[in-house]
């Protein structure tokens, strides 16, 4: 087709389909991507208006029929564009930490052409349209911009020319990066036009709006509203800082816009900040602690002086286990790669030295049979801690079952020892039952044992 213009009155909307040559009695429908009718096929013609506005290639596929015979047919369109952006990087100056719908600054939210948020994010085949939202404290953005085209391009800011016309949109790319756009004011927009060089009417242009971000009321309240209880509430680093927001922007309100905020909501909104602010210092406080620790031996285990570190490594351990997962992430992307290298480096160095029974995985709810030290929550005698535990051998004798599988969901018979030195403050309860193997590759069932703690 025809490239794509934006200008409307050369822009190619539509089309029409003819069909030739076909036997009497065929019948013929036009339908788009998903199977929805477009057409019929009148006298070997269909019109379809309206579904090829924009510059993405579209699907079409003609089905015909003749008796119980039925074909189909794919019609595939296409516009090019005179330039496309691909990627764009935003520096902002200075940056905020601040979140809008939560998603941080400097995100693309895509627009229509009426300019209605599409409900997709980032740099999209099918968007020339964005809204960018920036904190108020935000002073410029600089853009370094990736894309293709070879017309002459020019770049506006408000309304006036920022560059002037280049022979092609990289060149006003190079200068862009080097340009730190005034983004002070709360509405700026940057636009990017290109035009054909012979055929004028031929147009493309990409527009990026950069606002800061306003709740209404209203909208305050409905966000407001849709947070837990404060009865509910766990301590989450984006939850407090969404929280937090939501009280800035509220104490931001002029008095005719806190009125239409709720007693109810309000009310509400100080609970969770509350409540969080009195959580925020012990998750916090549980990271340091194993932070701390993991600090100081850090790049410092080694398999020839492991045991002057394994009494840290194994506190460590202990805490990370007694982590959230969130504090766990939050942990790892600092002493991630050192947390696992130490944690490695001493267990298997204990294991091979005969100071541990135990071989370390990377599930850290793993229950395993390593001299180490556990918290488990130990039941009565009536309510037993139920644990099972898994068969993997690299070495497993030919008179267990599966002796050539590695790794079995359950425990054969007499194939568990445990030594108890005090049997009063410990018991171990041995019960058979059956496993049931249904599954692909299973074969029926298999003597299993379970151990109640």
């Amino acid at each position: 087709m025809e490239t794509y213009t934006e200008n409307k009155a050369y822009n190619d909307a539509g089309f029409i389909a003819t069909l030739t040559g076909l036997p009497e009695g065929t019948t013929a429908v036009l339908t788009d991507e998903n199977g929805n009718k477009i057409a019929d096929f009148v006298d070997g013609v269909a019109t379809a208006e309206n579904c090829t506005v924009s510059w993405v290639t579209k699907v079409f596929y003609i089905n015909l029929a003749l008796g119980e015979k039925t074909e189909v047919y794919q019609l595939k369109l296409s516009k090019s564009r005179l330039i496309t952006v691909k990627d764009v990087s935003l520096k902002l100056n200075p940056s905020s930490e601040e979140s809008f719908n939560g998603y941080p600054e400097g995100t693309f939210f895509c627009l229509d052409s009426e300019g209605n948020l599409t409900g997709k994010v980032g740099i999209q085949d099918d968007c020339n349209n964005y809204l960018v939202y920036v904190s108020k404290n935000t002073q410029t953005v600089t853009a370094t911009i990736k894309g293709a085209g070879a017309v002459p391009t020019i770049a506006y800011l408000n309304g006036d020319v920022l560059i002037a016309k280049k022979p092609a949109p990289s060149v006003v790319y190079n200068n862009l990066k080097n340009k730190a756009i005034d983004v002070s004011s709360g509405n700026t927009v940057l636009k990017l036009e290109a035009a054909h060089k012979t055929k004028q009417y031929l147009v493309s242009t990409y527009t990026f709006t950069f606002r800061w971000f306003n709740v209404s009321p209203e909208e305050l309240v409905v966000q407001i509203d849709s947070l837990p209880d404060v009865d509910d509430i766990t301590y989450n680093p984006d939850l407090y800082k969404k929280v937090c927001d939501f009280a800035e922007t509220y104490e931001d309100y002029s008095e005719e816009e806190k009125a239409l905020v709720p007693e109810g909501t309000l009310k509400k909104l100080n609970d969770i900040k509350a409540r969080l602010e009195e959580l925020k210092p012990k998750y916090e406080a549980q990271i340091k602690k194993i932070s701390d620790i993991v600090a100081g031996y850090a790049g410092k285990v080694t398999e020839e002086n492991y045991k002057h570190y394994l009494d840290d490594v194994r506190k460590a351990e202990v805490l990370f286990l007694g982590l959230s997962d969130l504090q766990r992430a939050e942990f790892l992307k600092t002493y991630g790669s050192e947390y696992w290298a130490a944690y490695y480096t001493a267990t298997l160095a204990a294991i091979k030295n005969g100071d541990s029974l135990g071989y370390p995985t990377v599930y850290p709810d793993d229950f395993m049979l390593r001299d180490s030290y556990y918290n488990l929550d130990l039941g009565h005698e009536d309510t037993y801690y139920e644990t099972g535990f898994r068969e993997i051998w690299t070495n497993r004798p030919k008179t267990a079952y599966g002796y050539v599988e590695k790794g079995l969901p359950f425990t054969s018979p007499e194939l568990l020892e445990f030594d108890i030195k005090d049997d009063s403050i410990f018991e171990i309860k041995e019960v058979e039952d059956v496993y049931v193997d249904k599954g692909l590759g299973g074969n029926g069932e298999h003597p299993n044992m379970r151990y109640y703690l």
